[in-house]
């Protein structure tokens, strides 16, 4: 990892905040393109996936057609983990005098990363991933949310 990479990829990040970006887009794409991040945080390998197919009981369960992690990462150990991202803007927690609070909509979140991690429970959809993708998730991986407050 040069020095320079990552300073620059501090800078580009700082920009986005900055300008008080509030597209999930805009920051999907600065971690696609500043792997130097990951490789900070201790992955040896970030991979964005797009358009994981659900069998029909799993878009029952969740409503949509397919699930769109915002990555999975490999840690230096070869373990899989799932990192979803949130904006800065997302409100999720409530200041009310002398405690914090979640707002009800962390709930969904949560909700929608356990969709994730069980997406891999069943052996078709990891076997699928490892052919598409060539990557070779295990069963029931960690999930992240990123966001800010």
């Amino acid at each position: 990892m040069e020095r320079e990479e990552l300073e620059l990829a501090i800078a580009e990040l700082q920009t986005l905040l900055d300008a008080n970006e509030n597209r999930e887009q805009s920051f999907q794409h600065y971690f696609e393109n500043n792997k130097v991040v990951f490789d900070v945080m201790g992955y040896q390998a970030a991979h964005p996936l797009k358009h994981l197919p659900l069998d029909e009981e799993m878009k029952a369960k969740t409503g949509v057609t397919y699930l769109e992690p915002d990555f999975i990462l490999q840690r230096r150990n070869s373990i899989y983990e799932i990192l979803d991202l949130k904006t800065p803007q997302e409100k999720l927690i409530r200041d009310i005098p002398n405690r914090e609070t979640f707002y009800s909509k962390i709930n969904e979140y949560i909700s929608q990363v356990v969709n994730y991690s069980e997406y891999f429970d069943d052996k078709a959809n990891r076997d699928w991933v490892k052919k598409s993708h060539s990557i070779d998730v295990h069963k029931d991986p960690d999930v992240t949310i990123v966001a800010a407050h």
